[in-house]
């Protein structure tokens, strides 16, 4: 856990915390409470995401956008359909992007929900490739001033919005 936003969000009348965790590679899964178990194990590798949906208010105008962007990541198309596209990864996970009539509004990512989608790039010279092309493909750049550790001196991301407002971090894992 690296901390708690206290009364982050308001809800139906009631104030929530949020609780920010991460877990970084090399980090371990403490065994407690059980008799004769190892101080440690290694923390699994299977992947924890099965997929993620995305609903956007007009998928033509952003599939342009979304499928360089997964093809530059490996992702291949899993399925099609009118209105909808699914990208599987090379992990077996999956993102789905939807044109639904059930959107209301725009999207806000500052509003309680998801904030940005981060994503695995498999490294530094791929990530200065996207970040090359993204503009080409309909993606902004966000704090290009400190790319490529906006996030932190240990940390190396690309951030990019879409023209929805839709945020990616795209990650190299050090």
């Amino acid at each position: 856990m690296e901390g708690i936003e206290r009364e982050k969000f308001f809800y139906d009348g009631q104030t929530f915390d949020a609780v920010n965790a991460a877990r970084l590679r090399g980090d371990i899964l403490r065994v407690n409470n059980q008799k004769n178990a190892l101080d440690s194990v290694p923390v699994a590798s299977s992947v924890m995401v099965h997929h993620v949906e995305l609903w956007t208010a007009d998928f033509e105008s952003v599939l342009a956008e979304w499928s360089p962007l997964m093809n530059a990541l490996g992702a291949r198309v899993d399925a099609e359909w009118e209105k909808g596209i699914s990208w599987k990864g090379t992990d077996g996970s999956y993102l789905v992007l939807e044109e639904s009539p059930d959107v209301r509004g725009g999207l806000c990512r500052s509003n309680p929900g998801m904030n940005h989608l981060a994503l695995n790039v498999g490294s530094r010279k791929k990530l200065d490739e996207i970040r090359q092309n993204a503009l080409g493909w309909g993606w902004q750049e966000s704090f290009a001033e400190k790319y490529p550790h906006a996030g932190g001196d240990e940390h190396t991301a690309l951030y990019l919005e879409n023209s929805e407002g839709f945020e990616v971090e795209l990650v190299v894992e050090n």
